[in-house]
């Protein structure tokens, strides 16, 4: 007994005194730092700051605009009902989570929200109707003078009568529809999850070509009139013939692209996951220049008076030059940031 009581002390004498050393040693193990280990295979943007000299970080001051008032507010719907109580007050009190961008035309304003319902709305926030799909999620909707097109989780685009939300048709693209659908001439454009961007026939959905790829689409298209071009989670930007969907060329683009492409003054603006910001040439496809920007991006940039606006999902919203890429300043917001910046009238 004597011989395990002795241990017993000694242990709780060396607990003690290894609590001192760790209470000695704490104010020095404050200044180190040590850096995440990234998980998985995929590689991480670095976190420093850019390296460009001509970065200016801000901040908004108390005049940059005016105060906003909420002049009304709407409820979207929730078709499902969860069994977690947390959840379901959540649910209750929000409705469904709105998972598209908010598109006004015409003196409406059309959206989708989770549970599969688009909705449209007056300027004054008065519903006009809803239309429910078999589904989780929708695109954001793309308004024309006759028809509303939309994509669903449930492999399929809809076209709908944009005064009175009634279905004219559906077309299947045999996976999800995500990507917001483009209208260019007498071509309805809309790529599908799984590889597949369709030409359709826009006021009956009759398929044109079909233009196959390996890889998921995870981007919108866009197009300058005679060619369309997407990006790819294989890290390409694809250049298609709007006529006959052939591709004319591609750009090694080194990483995933998941934004939309932006195309003005001859250039083609693409923003990759991995946060680099590339402008190609569209005469030489060749890269003109690329930035490297702090956090990831699945957003489109915008582009006006000369410059490019990009936001990053580490909340930083930036102001680049579209003549060499350097990034004339930044703002950091506070928060993660999925939606593209938009520009007052002002300064378009």
């Amino acid at each position: 007994m004597a011989i395990f009581r002795s241990s017993r002390i000694a242990i709780v004498l060396l607990a003690i005194g290894f609590v001192a050393v760790l209470v000695a040693l704490y104010p020095e193990w404050q200044k180190l730092t040590v850096p995440a280990r990234p998980t998985g295979s995929a590689q991480l943007p670095s976190l420093k700051p850019p390296k460009q000299t001509t970065q200016k970080v801000g901040r908004t001051g108390p005049g940059a605009h005016r105060p906003l008032d909420l002049a009304w507010s709407f409820q979207t719907r929730q078709k499902w009902q969860y069994r977690d109580p947390f959840l379901k007050k959540a649910v209750d009190q929000t409705g469904g989570a709105i998972c598209s961008d908010i598109v006004v035309a015409r003196d409406r304003v059309y959206f989708g929200s989770e549970g599969g319902f688009v909705y449209c709305l007056s300027l004054d926030g008065r519903l006009k109707w809803s239309f429910e799909t078999f589904a989780v999620r929708v695109s954001e909707p793309l308004a024309t003078p006759h028809r509303l097109f939309c994509g669903s989780e449930d492999n399929y685009l809809y076209a709908l009568d944009p005064e009175t939300g009634q279905q004219v048709y559906r077309f299947n693209a045999k996976s999800e529809v995500l990507t917001t659908p483009l209208v260019v001439g007498d071509r309805l454009v809309v790529a599908a999850r799984m590889g597949r961007v369709f030409a359709l026939e826009p006021a009956f959905g009759k398929e044109l070509w079909v233009y196959r790829h390996d890889h998921l689409f995870k981007s919108s298209p866009a197009s300058d009139g005679k060619t369309v071009f997407i990006g790819s989670d294989s890290g390409e930007l694809l250049a298609l013939n709007l006529i006959s969907g052939e591709l004319e060329w591609s750009f090694d683009t080194r990483g995933a692209v998941r934004s939309t492409p932006v195309i003005r003054s001859g250039r083609i603006i693409v923003a990759c996951w991995d946060g680099r910001l590339l402008a190609v040439s569209l005469s030489t496809h060749q890269l003109l220049f690329e930035t490297q920007l702090r956090g990831f991006v699945s957003s489109t940039p915008q582009l006006a008076t000369g410059r490019i606006y990009a936001s990053t999902l580490d909340g930083f919203v930036y102001g680049i030059s579209a003549t060499d890429g350097s990034i004339l300043w930044s703002v950091k917001c506070g928060d993660v940031i999925e939606a593209s910046p938009v520009l007052s009238s002002d300064q378009k």
